[in-house]
């Protein structure tokens, strides 16, 4: 068996492991991480939820139908998830 595909895949491997550094502009700012903070995403809530130890939820109004989503504390009760995630709400 020939060795020539080992040895040219061999430097093919070194030179996809090496790794650029990340550009400037690929990191966020101060102003989009305080940003992101103030208008978390839904998996930023879902997941601070369930790391807390809560279990994430979603109810439907029986009279208009709306939706409300709670992150269901271990304690018994329920936090809007954004009130949790900005600590007004939740565990103490």
């Amino acid at each position: 068996m020939s060795k020539l595909p080992l040895l040219l895949a061999i430097p093919l491997l070194l030179v996809s492991c090496i790794s650029k550094p990340p550009q400037a502009s690929a990191l966020p700012t101060h102003q989009q991480v305080a940003m992101r903070y103030e208008n978390p995403t839904p998996s930023q809530l879902l997941d601070y939820c369930t790391q807390k130890g809560g279990k994430y939820e979603v109810w439907t109004d029986k009279e208009d139908g709306s939706k409300h989503t709670f992150c269901m504390l271990p304690q018994g009760y329920g936090c809007d998830p954004e009130q949790f995630f900005k600590g007004s709400c939740g565990l103490e």
